[in-house]
């Protein structure tokens, strides 16, 4: 399985003993007003405002990135001590149980995703840790799984040679389109990005292919021609036209170029898209697929999802998406929104994947049960990548959503929950702690069952009117310190704040808070948050807040908080199966 030898005894341990700126900077700062002074027993204060980093932050972080990274245990000031655990070196703690994380180097982009006869397939971009001899250029890694939790890794499928290997996608070939199989097993074919060797380090496109369902692979040599200056290409087939469309992007052009192929080997450009979206940072990742509106099958939109290097919603880098329509040439996005915390503006034509400060790269699977959209992304922030402090391993994909397009306030939007045999996965041990409702006008910290770095912690959240109520995971016996998701009332925004969740020296990228309008319904707002190791991320009215954490040893407390008299409901912690 894809974790420490050592994961294997301390999950199960574990489980059971421990944009828009001015929008922004006013929910931040009217957080601060409605939850002043609840104080540290209450376990209520929120952040000041302008916690977000800049969306000028660079791209690949500050930090020093070698294996001299302190990997001891990190503690919290003895004010405030850890709720109860014994000493764990941080990089063991901090890595995730129940997501595709490799146990040693850096894993980044998420490239092919596939799944086949009940088993997902996950390629992606792998290279040991930077300046260290693990470093012999960028890999695609192989993983697979039947639930979407649980990995397992498999040999590497493309080696780095003599370029590396970089983002892109793989297809399966039914038809033999490519003629690149054996007459007997259809061809899966990887088109992916790479640099040169030499001083100019151009990227461009090439591709490989393999008979035996991804096992072995093959580079057919060469450069797709007309690919210079490209990365990242996805493909799929356009069936309505019978060819092959793939999107690659032009980074620093802001732009996503379209192809068509009859054979997945010759490439013919027949139209660009651009002049959208932010352009603060660079392009990557592109991915269009259709999905049906409001599970309407006679009116299917097209979504593209489009990676940023900097100016996301929560600073540095994010995933935005555009909904609008594709005749099989060109692609025109429509009006969508909203791109920041705020009033949905006229002229705004994207959103977010995600409103968290900590999702990168995301793409979707092909061949899927049911014609089901699921996405995976890389956990992460440009901004910050390089310097995380986990070595010897650093990076780790997200965990699957499945993406539904629902009309919301008159305008198509994504909508994302985990997909149910994912759901499945995390919970199969069954709730550790129910309440069937609390009623809080402070904090009130959760049976000592409820203690967990690895948990799922479902919950109704009820404000009435109360100015602001929520959950804190992560936390320390006294409620000074933890990840604390709250929604509040006057603004109808829900808030993921890590200012007091743990470490947090390793960049001045590393932002506070992020926040995400949500509707409630009925006056309620359901939540699911699941925190794995030094990931954290909010499910909540068809949005996501993806977080990254490093809370102090032993910091696993879960309470339930309001400002003002408030009711959680529905209360159910489980630890991760």
């Amino acid at each position: 399985m894809i974790r420490f030898a050592w994961l294997i005894l301390l999950r199960k341990w574990q489980s059971v003993s421990i944009s828009r700126s001015r929008s922004f900077l006013a929910a931040s700062a009217a957080a601060t007003v409605l939850l002043a002074g609840c104080g540290a027993s209450g376990d209520a204060s929120a952040p000041a405002a302008g916690g977000a980093a800049s969306g000028a932050a660079a791209d690949t972080g500050s930090a020093s990135t070698g294996a001299a990274e302190a990997s001891s245990s990190w503690s919290a000031p003895a004010s405030d001590t850890a709720t109860s655990a014994p000493a764990i070196p941080d990089a063991e703690r901090w890595h995730p149980g129940a997501h595709l994380a490799p146990a040693t180097g850096v894993a980044g982009a998420p490239g092919g995703l596939i799944y086949q006869d009940g088993t997902y397939h996950a390629f992606y971009r792998h290279q040991g840790l930077p300046d260290t001899p693990a470093d012999t250029g960028s890999e695609w890694a192989h993983a697979t799984s039947t639930d979407l939790v649980h990995w397992t890794e498999q040999p590497v499928a493309l080696p780095a040679g003599d370029e590396g290997v970089l983002t892109g996608s793989v297809t399966v070939d039914t038809d033999d389109d490519s003629g690149l199989g054996n007459g007997t097993t259809a061809p899966w074919v990887a088109l992916y990005s790479t640099t040169d060797s030499g001083e100019s380090q151009t990227s461009s496109i090439r591709t490989a292919y393999s008979t035996d369902n991804g096992a072995t692979w093959q580079r057919t040599g060469g450069i797709v021609e007309g690919t210079s200056g490209l990365q990242d290409p996805k493909v799929f087939r356009y069936q309505p036209g019978g060819y092959w469309v793939m999107t690659a992007v032009d980074p620093d052009g802001h732009r996503v170029q379209l192809f068509q192929s009859y054979d997945l080997r010759s490439w013919d450009l027949i139209s660009t898209f651009g002049s959208a979206g932010t352009q603060a940072g660079s392009w990557h990742s592109p991915d269009l697929f259709p999905l049906p509106l409001d599970g309407n099958t006679d009116d299917v939109k097209w979504v593209m999802l489009v990676s940023t290097t900097q100016g996301a919603v929560a600073g540095g880098s994010g995933v935005q998406y555009f909904v609008g329509s594709f005749d099989g040439v060109n692609y025109e996005p429509e009006h969508t929104g909203p791109a920041g915390v705020g009033v949905v503006q006229p002229t705004e034509n994207f959103s977010w994947l995600d409103w968290g400060p900590d999702l990168y790269a995301a793409t979707t699977f092909e061949g899927t049960a049911d014609d089901r959209r699921i996405v995976l992304g890389a956990l992460g922030n440009q901004a910050y990548a390089d310097a995380t402090p986990t070595a010897p391993w650093r990076g780790t994909m997200s965990l699957p959503r499945e993406l539904t397009l629902k009309t919301i306030g008159g305008i198509p939007r994504l909508s994302q929950e985990l997909p149910a045999e994912a759901a499945k996965a995390l919970t199969k041990e069954g709730p550790a702690v129910t309440e069937a409702s609390v009623v809080t006008s402070g904090n009130r910290k959760l049976d000592g069952k409820a203690n967990g770095t690895n948990l799922t912690v479902d919950a109704t959240l009820v404000p009435g009117d109360a100015a602001a109520v929520g959950v804190t995971v992560l936390g320390s016996t006294t409620g000074q310190r933890g990840t604390r998701i709250s929604y509040f009332t006057e603004s109808g925004v829900l808030q993921v704040d890590r200012s007091k969740a743990g470490k947090a020296d390793f960049t001045d990228a590393f932002s506070a808070n992020s926040a995400a309008p949500v509707t409630l319904v009925d006056g309620k707002l359901p939540i699911r948050v699941v925190t794995d190791g030094s990931t954290v991320e909010v499910f909540a009215g068809g949005v996501v807040l993806s977080t990254l954490v490093y809370p102090a040893q032993g910091d696993d407390a879960v309470s339930v908080f309001g400002s003002g008299k408030a009711t959680v409901e529905k209360i159910s912690v489980t630890h991760l199966g």
